[in-house]
């Protein structure tokens, strides 16, 4: 072909240069030129592409398959990071909604030792508090309104302050209170 001309054309003129050489056995070829200083020679050496890439068309895949294997790993690791570090204000953000809506969290320990640890502790802490007020609060209606029953003559009723369940209220507490049976 044009090349192989081309590629003796450049060793007898004694020129230094690359080719790419097509059409032969072996497939395409670099081939390259030099001139041997001081003597008419002339240098030709042709190398297939196949041998000439082939290891470093190995190493380019085992290049990418440890870059692969390396980004699944940081993924992982990064997957379990993010986990360990947002699963206590997970836990925590749960915890504030249930108790919006007024369930009860359990008591749990707190390991953290860290910020978040420390919001999970003034957290179960106010509620603790919250919970003993709300039991203050209910001990107190209770006995004002047991004083101010004791102190209205005629007045029937049964009341359970703790579990706030009332059975029967007159209607005379009713137009004191302003509080209907169903409120009790």
């Amino acid at each position: 072909g044009l090349e192989w001309v081309e590629f003796r054309k450049k060793i007898q003129g004694r020129e230094n240069g690359l080719l790419q050489l097509e059409g032969l056995p072996q497939g395409p070829c670099l081939a390259a030129t030099a001139h041997v200083p001081g003597t008419p020679w002339g240098l030709g050496l042709w190398v297939p592409k196949q041998t000439l890439f082939q290891e470093s068309n190995q190493r380019v895949l085992w290049v990418v398959g440890s870059q692969l294997i390396l980004l699944m790993v940081i993924a992982v690791s990064v997957w379990l990071v993010t986990n360990w570090l947002t699963r206590p204000l997970v836990l925590l953000t749960s915890e504030i909604m249930g108790f919006s809506l007024g369930h009860q969290p359990p008591p749990r320990k707190i390991p953290e030792q860290d910020e978040i640890g420390d919001l999970g502790r003034a957290l179960h802490t106010m509620i603790g508090e919250l919970q003993t007020r709300q039991e203050k609060i209910l001990e107190l209606e209770s006995q004002r309104f047991n004083h101010l029953v004791a102190n209205v003559p005629g007045v029937v009723f049964r009341f359970e302050a703790k579990q706030r369940k009332a059975e029967f209220v007159s209607e005379s507490i009713e137009a004191l209170t302003g509080i209907s049976l169903s409120e009790f």
